[in-house]
Parts: structure tokens; sequence; C-alpha cells
């Protein structure tokens, strides 16, 4: 019975590695490019924006890495021949927080680029949001999980 537990929960932290990971978009130098085609970003859109990327790949780093630590405590605690449940939920709580702050730093760095954009660039960029193929295949998720993150600009 509680090895049928484990394992569902294992399942469960497993398909959270799959979507709980995500990278923004703006990260890639490329997406950038492709964004400041696409929106017709003048030069000081495009050094602000890439500004506000470093930024954010500094803030998210330490989070990103205690991430990765709590993840691989997370897979030898459930591959311990005795797995123990409280250990495992409360690897699988501190992991859920780390992602949580992660999403939230990655929706503040689309508010913060957003507010480098004119109206008319906002505009374009929600329309294009609205009509993007994914970038990737369907992604597969749990009810109610949202993906965290960014959209890129088009291919």
């Amino acid at each position: 019975m509680m090895r049928g537990k484990l394992m569902a929960i294992s399942g469960l932290v497993l398909l959270g590695m799959i979507w709980g990971g995500g990278i923004a978009w703006a990260q890639r130098p490329a997406e950038v490019l492709r964004l400041r085609e696409h929106l017709g970003l003048t030069p000081e859109q495009v050094t602000r924006i890439q500004e506000l990327i470093r930024t954010h790949r500094n803030d998210v780093f330490p989070l990103q890495q205690e991430l990765r630590a709590k993840t691989h405590e997370l897979r030898n605690a459930l591959e311990a021949p005795n797995p123990d449940a409280t250990t495992v939920g409360q690897l699988l709580l501190e992991r859920r927080a780390l992602q949580r702050q992660l999403r939230e730093k990655n929706q503040k760095l689309r508010a913060d680029i957003e507010a480098v954009l004119t109206p008319e660039q906002r505009q374009k960029l929600s329309e294009w949001r609205q009509t993007r193929p994914p970038l990737r295949g369907p992604r597969r998720s749990l009810p109610g999980a949202r993906a965290n993150r960014l959209p890129g600009p088009p291919r």
C-alpha cells in the first residue's frame, strides 16, 4: 500500500520535473533578435531588454541551482529501498516553492519587458501570442497546471 502511494507520488514528481523547469524564451539571444524584428524594437529597447534579461539571469541562477539540488535529493529519496513518505513530501513542497519563485520571477521579467514596449508593440505582441503555433509539441500537465515560460516570438 505504502509502496503504491510512493510510486504514484514519484509519477507526479516526474511530470512536475518535465513541466516545472521551463526557461524563459527571452533568455535566448536569438529569440530577442526575432522579437526585435517582429515588433520593430529600437536599439534602446533592445539594450534595455538585454539588461533586464541579464538581471533576471543573475536573480534566478541561485534558485535554479537550488531546484536542481532538490530535484536530485527527491530522485534519490524516491529511489531508496524504503522511501520515507515524509521526506518525499517535504522535498516535493520545497521544489514547488522554488518553482513558484521562478514562475514569479519569469512573470516579472515578462511585465518588465512589456513595460519597455510602446502600446502598439504590446498590442502586436498580444495578437501574436494568440495566433502563434506552440514552440514545442503539446505539453502534458496536471489539471490546473500552467506553464512557467514566456512565449517566444515567431520563427
